[in-house]
């Protein structure tokens, strides 16, 4: 069975994860900050903000630009996770579904004008992003501008998730990344009850005060362990993933719908649209290849957005997106494999 997720986790991480353990030190220690640094390098962003989530990542920048911004409403486009949305309307504003590009799911840029989050959907750059855009990087490490600077450093901030089908996973995880000092600290504070000073800056004990109501958001030093590891062989993970999502671009032109090439794509996975999509899928389980679908309803078609708004493309494009496996334990001969399963349905 080839697998649509699989991680890469090595000995050398579950010794790191086995020392944090042994240390006794398990939350709000060195190996948390260490993460932190090593995101920040990797990003090129001046801050970096480990929570357990990207959904807390994105509900700590929605309740900043409530808060301090004044933002009353955000658009969000109609393909994404429903953790875009809710984090916008956790933080007590309103949402704006929108539509996509009909061939890639991401935010049409007319939409783009600095009060909405992006979502670089898929692995694919958004390049539509203004200063206060939040940029959902969720699917995205290693996906780069233009430019060549890193996603999620352009706008107010990136949020990622390292979630077990993500480039690379601690089971759950978010970090935060931003260029501004302002939201770093307000981030800090918000991912642990609002709280101004951690147990180990304290001069006496409990000796702290809370700001504003907060959750606990922290990320768990055992968590940010088994980070460490995978991003320092990140470059050897990204290659593979563009390998892989050649075999499909070169191999089944002719017969889908395949996503735009867009310059800096990490390639979290390769979409494409197929007419008879679910039966396409069943095709594909019976010659034991996983796939999966993001996502099969847009936003305005879940019952807590229903009728808020309906958007051509996005319903399109929800109703024929399958996603194509291309993680590091996947060869190019499987993908080759794969390619030849899915024209031999669609062009037999």
């Amino acid at each position: 069975m080839i697998k649509f997720g699989s991680v890469d986790i090595t000995d050398d991480d579950r010794a790191r994860l086995l020392k944090v353990l042994d240390s006794g030190w398990l939350v709000n220690g060195p190996v948390v900050k260490e993460l932190e640094r090593l995101f920040k390098g990797f990003t090129g962003a001046a801050h970096a903000v480990a929570m357990n989530s990207c959904t807390a990542c994105l509900h700590a920048a929605c309740v900043f630009l409530k808060e301090r911004r004044k933002k009353k409403k955000l658009k969000v486009p109609d393909i994404t996770h429903v953790a875009t949305a809710h984090a916008v309307r956790l933080s007590g504003m309103s949402v704006d579904l929108v539509d996509v590009d009909e061939k890639d799911g991401i935010i049409l840029p007319e939409y783009v004008d600095g009060n909405e989050v992006v979502v670089h959907l898929a692995g694919q750059p958004c390049e539509a992003v203004r200063k206060d855009t939040i940029e959902d990087c969720a699917h995205a490490l290693g996906t780069r501008y233009k430019d060549g600077s890193h996603v999620g450093t352009r706008g107010l901030c990136g949020c990622f998730s390292f979630y077990p089908t993500k480039h690379i996973t601690s089971g759950e995880g978010g970090m935060l990344v931003t260029n501004d000092p302002e939201l770093a600290a307000f981030a800090g504070k918000f991912r642990a009850f609002g709280i101004t000073t951690p147990p180990e800056d304290r001069k006496l004990p409990a000796d702290y005060d809370s700001l504003f109501a907060a959750p606990n958001y922290r990320m768990p030093d055992i968590l940010a362990a088994l980070l460490i590891g995978q991003i320092e062989r990140f470059e050897e993970n990204r290659r593979h993933r563009g390998a892989v999502a050649s075999v499909y671009q070169e191999n089944l032109k002719d017969c889908a719908v395949l996503p735009t090439w867009r310059e800096g794509t990490s390639w979290f996975i390769y979409q494409i649209q197929a007419e008879k999509r679910d039966a396409l899928i069943a095709h594909l389980a019976g010659n034991h290849i996983e796939t999966s679908i993001h996502y099969r309803r847009p936003l305005s078609a879940m019952t807590a957005y229903k009728a808020r708004a309906v958007n051509k493309n996005a319903r399109a494009f929800a109703e024929r997106a399958v996603s194509l496996p291309v993680h590091k334990n996947i060869s190019e001969k499987d993908a080759f494999m794969i390619a030849g399963c899915i024209k031999g349905f669609l062009k037999p």
